[in-house]
C-alpha cells in the first residue's frame, strides 16, 4: 500500500513528510520542489529493517504543499487515450498553484473529466493541497 504523511508545525514553520512511493510537491515562487517517498510499500515486507525517511524542512508563508495518490497521473485520456503521467500532472499543479484553493479544486475536477472523456476512471484519485 502507498501512503503520504505530512505534519505541519505552524509555530516553527516546518513540515515533516514521509511517504511510501508517493512524493510531496512544494511550490514556491513558481518553482516546484519534489520530495520523494521511499520506493517500498507499507505493511509486511521481507526486509523488516526497512525504515521510512522522515523529511523535515522549513516553509514560507504562501507556499503550496501537495500530497496525492497516483490516480490522477495514471488516468487514461487525452487525444491519444494515454496516461496523463506524473510530469504533466506536476506541471498542472504548478500552473494552478497561485489560484485560491476552491478554484484549484474546481479546475482539477473539470480537467480530469475532460482528460478521461468517455474512458472509465482507472483508480482512486485524492489530492490534498495546503496553502502554508
Amino acid at each position: 500500500m502507498d501512503i503520504s504523511l505530512m505534519i505541519i508545525d505552524k509555530n516553527q514553520k516546518k513540515i515533516e513528510y514521509s511517504g511510501a512511493f508517493n512524493p510531496m510537491l512544494i511550490i514556491r515562487n513558481n518553482k516546484t520542489t519534489e520530495i520523494k517517498g521511499n520506493r517500498f510499500s507499507i505493511g509486511r515486507t521481507e526486509n523488516t529493517d526497512q525504515k521510512f525517511d522522515n523529511h523535515v524542512f522549513s516553509y514560507k508563508t504562501g507556499d503550496m504543499a501537495y500530497i496525492f495518490t497516483d490516480g490522477y497521473s495514471d488516468q487514461f485520456g487525452g487525444p491519444l487515450g494515454k496516461k496523463m503521467k506524473h510530469r504533466r500532472f506536476r506541471h498542472l499543479l504548478l500552473t494552478i498553484s497561485s489560484l485560491p484553493l476552491m478554484k484549484q479544486r474546481d479546475f482539477l475536477d473539470e480537467n480530469i473529466e475532460n482528460w478521461k472523456g468517455q474512458l472509465e476512471q482507472v483508480d482512486d484519485i485524492l489530492i490534498i493541497g495546503v496553502r502554508l
